[in-house]
C-alpha cells in the first residue's frame, strides 16, 4: 500500500495499530467511557487485528460470544504475523461496497472501481475517501450520485490525518477543494 493510503486507514480505523497488540486497551476504555457517559452504544473498539480475525473466521452476527472469540483469534493472528502482514491481509480483503453487481474487496479493487486508477496513483483525498467508507461501504457505493456523502467521508478522514500528523492543514485544504472524479457504475 502506498504511504498516503496507509496513513488514511490508520487515521480512520486504528491510529495506534503499530503500537498495540491485538487489543488496544486505550481504545477499549475510551469507547466504554464514551458509551457509558452517553448511555448508548456509539463507539467501537475493534482494532485492525480484530477486523482481520472477524473477516476471515467469523460471521457478522453481533454478539458478545463472537466478539470474545474474535479477540482471542486476533491475539493468535498478532502472535503469528507481523503488523505489516496483518495490514496487508486487511488491505486485500476488506469489503469496500458494491459497484453495479460487483462486490469490491480490498483497496486495489476499490481504487479501480471508484476512481479507475491503480492504488499507487491515489491522491490524499481519494485515499481518505476509501478509508472513510470502511465503516459503511454500501452507503457510499453510489458516490458519483451522492457527492455530499463522498465528501463527508473524505473530509472526516482528512481531518483525522491532520490531527495524527500525516497531513498539514494546507494539504487538507487542497484535498478538500480538489474534485473527486468517480468512475460511473461498475468496475473499469
Amino acid at each position: 500500500l502506498p504511504p498516503v493510503l496507509v496513513h488514511a486507514v490508520l487515521a480512520a480505523e486504528d491510529k495506534r495499530f503499530f503500537e498495540h497488540g491485538a487489543l488496544d486497551m486505550v481504545r477499549v476504555f475510551g469507547a466504554a467511557f464514551y458509551d457509558v457517559s452517553r448511555g448508548q452504544k456509539a463507539q467501537g473498539a475493534s482494532t485492525i487485528d480484530m477486523q482481520v480475525a472477524g473477516t476471515f473466521f467469523f460471521t457478522t452476527k453481533r454478539e458478545w460470544r463472537r466478539k470474545l472469540q474474535e479477540i482471542l483469534m486476533a491475539a493468535e493472528i498478532d502472535e503469528r504475523f507481523s503488523k505489516q502482514q496483518i495490514l496487508e491481509l486487511y488491505a486485500n480483503d476488506i469489503y469496500m461496497g458494491n459497484r453495479g453487481s460487483f462486490s469490491i474487496r480490498g483497496f486495489g479493487e476499490a481504487a479501480q472501481a471508484y476512481f479507475g486508477k491503480d492504488v499507487r496513483e491515489l491522491t490524499p483525498g481519494e485515499a481518505a475517501f476509501l478509508a472513510g467508507i470502511i465503516r459503511a461501504p454500501n452507503r457510499y457505493s453510489a458516490a458519483e450520485r451522492h457527492a455530499d456523502r463522498a465528501e463527508e467521508a473524505r473530509d472526516r478522514v482528512l481531518g483525522q490525518m491532520v490531527e495524527d500528523g500525516y497531513l498539514t492543514a494546507e494539504q487538507e485544504a487542497a484535498s478538500k477543494h480538489a474534485k473527486m472524479h468517480f468512475v460511473s457504475g461498475g468496475l473499469s
